[in-house]
Formats: C-alpha cells, structure tokens, sequence
C-alpha cells in the first residue's frame, strides 16, 4: 500500500530548489556538480534536466552521454524513490538495465520527461505485499530547448520489500 500523502509531501519537499540540492549533496553530489534542475515533480511526470556545461560535455561538443544517462535516469528514479519511502514498509529499489537511443547532439540544456509514475507506484506496490521482485520497464525522453528529441533511455527498475521473510511468521 502506498501512502498518497506521505509521497506527495516529499515531492513538494524536493520541488523547492534548495532542498533539492541538499537531496542532491548527500544522495547524489556528482549530479548537483553536473548541474541537474528538477523542473517537474508529481504523481505522474517528472522533468529533470541537465545543462551543456564544462562538467557535463564531451570532447565533440557536446553533453556526454553518462551525463545525459544520469539526468534521464533520476528522472525515473525520483518516483521510485517517493514511492519506496511512502510504501508503508521498507522498499529497495535498484537498477537493473538501461538502454539509450541518441537522434541528435545535445548541445544546450536537454530536459528529460518521464510520463509513467503509475507504473513504478504499482511495482513499489505490489513489492510492498509481498516477498518477490518486481520489475517494470521505463521510458524516459530528453528534448532540446525547441522541443527536438535528443535521445530517450529505457530503465529495467527492480522492487523489493526489505528485510528476512522469517521475521513475519510467528516461531513457536
């Protein structure tokens, strides 16, 4: 069971900027060096972008591709994260496969959009009740300044409730 309230209390938590960097500092300081913004966060969108700049390009010109993965992957990883912490019980969640399709250079900031937090809360969901993996396969698509597909990622997530199924059954 997800709690609804308690998930969208952290993403109002994570939409105020500084404490989106101090997020970033203690769970992820190489993207708050790169200079990820996140633009957009509800119970079904995420936007996380991520600037051309002298820590995210690579000798082409160009946003290097780790750099642009990392943008498009926290943009997948922001609900499973939310929706681990509000599961009710403890959630692991780990990244278990990842894709990337690239159409264009990214030569400005790219914004990657990702549409389908429904499908991450129901795997947090149903790993929640019970002792099983669950995967679910995203999509994430980064766009340029004039709304041009850059690229997309794809990410295999992996859900799993924490901790020994012995400690639930009663030993008599």
């Amino acid at each position: 069971m997800i709690h609804e309230d308690r998930a969208q209390r952290f993403l109002q938590k994570l939409k105020r900027p500084l404490y989106f960097r101090l997020f970033l500092l203690t769970r992820l300081p190489l993207a708050l060096l790169a200079g990820l913004r996140l633009e957009e966060a509800g119970p079904e969108k995420t936007v996380v972008s991520i600037p051309f700049g002298y820590l995210s390009k690579n000798p082409f010109r160009s946003t290097y591709f780790a750099a642009l993965s990392m943008a498009a992957e926290m943009s997948t990883g922001i609900p499973g994260f939310v929706y681990s912490m509000a599961a009710g019980k403890p959630v692991s969640m780990l990244l278990v496969a990842m894709d990337g399709r690239f159409s264009r250079k990214a030569t400005g900031r790219t914004r990657f959009s990702f549409t389908d937090a429904r499908l991450i809360r129901d795997a947090v969901a149903a790993a929640a009740t019970s002792q099983e993996a669950r995967t679910v396969d995203v999509l994430s698509i980064g766009r340029d300044r004039e709304g041009n597909e850059v690229c997309r990622f794809r990410f295999t997530w992996s859900f799993k409730a924490k901790g020994n199924p012995l400690e639930s059954k009663k030993i008599e």
